[in-house]
């Protein structure tokens, strides 16, 4: 740790670390590829994009199987983004830590992780 560190002065040097890329080797998080949220549950996954990307349904929108899966993502991602945006423009101030959004019929959470980006979650995954 960083002896400047004040959070790290106050508490003093954390029990146990869990970083988001932990989280992926462990099968947790999955990479979305998006600058502002970059990593998503594998419930957001196995609940917003799989269920879509069935066979029979992904051959009429892409080449791929993968490739629907991340156009859906992508979408997914876009929505939470948009819902992002009307919460900071209607609360009048800076970017927030966390947000609890309503995003394509589903209630959502989006915080702020250790890389400085954003990670898309269902509440029961905070």
């Amino acid at each position: 740790m960083n002896d400047d560190d004040e959070f790290t002065k106050f508490w003093g040097d954390p029990v146990s670390i869990y970083t988001s890329v932990m989280a992926e080797q462990d099968g947790i998080l999955i990479q979305t590829g998006h600058p502002l949220i970059n990593y998503m549950t594998h419930t957001i996954h196995e609940r917003c994009i799989a269920p879509f990307a069935v066979d029979g349904m992904w051959e009429q929108f892409a080449e791929s199987q993968i490739a629907y899966e991340v156009q859906l993502t992508r979408k997914l991602i876009d929505s939470a983004v948009e819902e992002i945006r009307k919460q900071y423009l209607k609360s009048g101030k800076k970017a927030d830590w966390f947000y609890a959004i309503d995003c394509r019929g589903w209630k959502l959470f989006c915080a702020q992780n250790e890389t400085g980006k954003m990670t898309l979650m269902f509440p029961e995954d905070y």
